[in-house]
């Protein structure tokens, strides 16, 4: 989701930032948490290798 485009899209994130354990150690440094990858499954993944592996596992 583009920012950018709609403050729904950041509230939306900063939600899920807020209440998701998978960004604790972003929040604990002071970091934003982004990109944040939301799979197929519904699983969120902040590891751009971890993203680039499982799009080619399904390719």
């Amino acid at each position: 989701m583009e920012f950018s485009d709609n403050i729904g899209y950041l509230k939306r994130f900063l939600t899920l930032r807020d209440t998701n354990p998978i960004f604790d150690e972003v929040k604990e440094n002071h970091w934003v948490g982004v990109p944040c990858f939301q799979f197929q499954d519904g699983s969120l993944s902040l590891d751009i290798d971890e993203v680039v592996k499982r799009a080619e596992e399904e390719a």
